[in-house]
């Protein structure tokens, strides 16, 4: 007896449409927390990244560098297999492939001064992505350049402090350090009377202080990784 094809090819049908679909769809990419080095003057310099898409599919991501905190990235753009990484108020980047397991990536960081070093990372779990509380409002008296002085061990530092209004009018820093050449973002300011108090996750310090009735000077105690040191930051006048 000749069984129509159809009948014999119905149940086969059924029984791949019920099979999931190839886990090559459900790959996380570039999700997930990852681990490794920046290979910076010949030393092996410990990152870790988080990555993940985050409301409306959007991509955010933070990251660890040295002994720092967790700093939010400001922009993390994902293009097939290949990745590019921004930090906020620098000009520090990173661009990094997959590779074809999805358990390493490997690429190059430019650094400031666009000096640039190759990195690589492995995926160690699942991400865990820090997003930080939002400032305060900038309050009248604040915004400006400020400048003083930091002691630290074996030398004295010029530092610079920025602080403007962000675009929803919430307070926005960057602290310079001439002597090092180096520009970063504060990353939380808080505001509460003459009371301020903002955090540089990225080498893990932080300012609390006080601007006087003048509002030419904020006096305080600046902390980095346990070392306490008093500063002073006096207001740059308008040329």
């Amino acid at each position: 007896m000749n069984i129509p094809a159809r009948l014999v090819l119905a149940p086969l049908l059924f029984v791949l449409l019920c099979i999931p679909c190839s886990h090559s769809q459900d790959k996380p990419g570039f999700s997930g927390h990852w681990e490794g080095f920046v290979k910076v003057a010949g030393q092996d310099f410990p990152v870790s990244l988080d990555l993940t898409k985050g409301e409306e599919g959007v991509w955010i991501g933070s990251i660890v560098m040295g002994s720092g905190k967790a700093l939010p990235l400001s922009e993390v753009k994902v293009e097939g297999n290949s990745v590019t990484l921004k930090f906020p108020v620098s000009s520090l980047s990173m661009g990094g492939k997959l590779s074809e397991d999805e358990k390493n990536m490997i690429g190059t960081a430019v650094l400031e001064g666009g000096n640039t070093s190759p990195f690589e990372l492995k995926r160690t779990g699942e991400p865990k992505v820090v997003t930080l509380p939002k400032s305060s409002l900038l309050a009248a008296g604040f915004e400006g350049m400020w400048e003083g002085t930091l002691e630290v061990p074996d030398r004295t530092l010029r530092v610079m402090l920025r602080l403007s209004k962000a675009a929803d009018d919430t307070a926005a820093g960057v602290m310079d350090s001439p002597d090092l050449g180096a520009s970063l973002a504060v990353s939380t300011i808080t505001l509460n009377g003459p009371n301020i108090a903002f955090d540089i996750r990225v080498i893990d310090c932080e300012f609390k202080g006080k601007i006087n009735d003048a509002k030419t000077e904020i006096t305080g105690i600046w902390n980095q990784e346990g070392r306490a040191s008093p500063l002073t930051l006096k207001k740059v006048k308008d040329k």
